[in-house]
């Protein structure tokens, strides 16, 4: 099944079809991505709960990249990752240091590391851009 969704005044070309039993593939432009059936909600309208391709085109900067952001003000102590590293949703790629406290970043997403937008010992704000994945 091929649609068109916008999201955030883009508009994007969506195909879904099924791999295998069980399984749901959902290609966006050259990029695929798999899901169990059991993950996928179908749905559409204002109120609704968004389907599994409007959640993942939601939290993409420039389709394909995803931003790793601080949700706090800090100094960034040690950096766990380097460009190039595979990074899974739970994996620690930064520590800051905030209020006499050090705080583990956790990635809420997967994807290989493009860019290290801070350095070490580098003040960082709260919402600000640490790593982008890929």
């Amino acid at each position: 099944m091929k649609m068109k969704i916008n999201i955030k005044d883009k508009s994007y070309d969506i195909e879904i079809s099924q791999a295998k039993k069980g399984e749901i593939k959902i290609k966006v432009g050259k990029k695929e991505f798999s899901f169990n059936e059991g993950d996928v909600q179908v749905s559409s309208g204002e109120g609704r709960k968004p389907t599994v391709a409007q959640a993942y085109l939601s939290q993409k900067k420039d389709f394909g990249d995803t931003e790793i952001k601080s949700p706090l003000a800090g100094i960034v102590s040690e950096i766990f990752v380097e460009i190039g590293t595979e990074v899974k949703k739970g994996d620690k790629v930064v520590l800051l240091s905030a209020m006499k406290m050090e705080n583990e970043i956790i990635s809420e997403f997967q994807g290989k590391v493009k860019e290290i937008k801070i350095k070490r010992n580098q003040q960082v704000k709260n919402g600000e851009v640490l790593i982008i994945l890929a």
